[in-house]
C-alpha cells in the first residue's frame, strides 16, 4: 500500500479527462500568445523615431534632366 494510491486514486477515464482539459488549456493560451504576438507586429510603425531616421535629412535623388539652356554644371 502506497501513500499515493491512497492519496490520488486515478481511473483511467478521469486520468483522460484531466490531459484532455490540459490540452485544450494549453491550446488556447498559445492561441491568444499567437494573437497577441501578431497583433503587436502589426501595431509597429515602419520607422519610428528612436532609430534616428529623419525624412528631411534623407532623401533618393530620382531622376535628373539635363537643362541644354543653362551653362552651368
Amino acid at each position: 500500500m502506497s501513500l499515493s494510491s491512497k492519496m490520488l486514486p486515478q481511473s483511467s477515464r478521469g486520468a483522460g479527462a484531466r490531459h484532455l482539459v490540459h490540452w485544450l488549456i494549453l491550446g488556447v493560451v498559445l492561441a491568444l500568445l499567437a494573437a497577441a504576438g501578431m497583433a503587436a507586429a502589426q501595431e509597429q510603425p515602419k520607422s519610428s523615431a528612436k532609430d534616428g531616421f529623419n525624412p528631411k535629412q534623407h532623401f533618393t535623388i530620382v531622376k535628373i534632366e539635363p537643362d541644354a539652356g543653362a551653362e552651368e554644371v
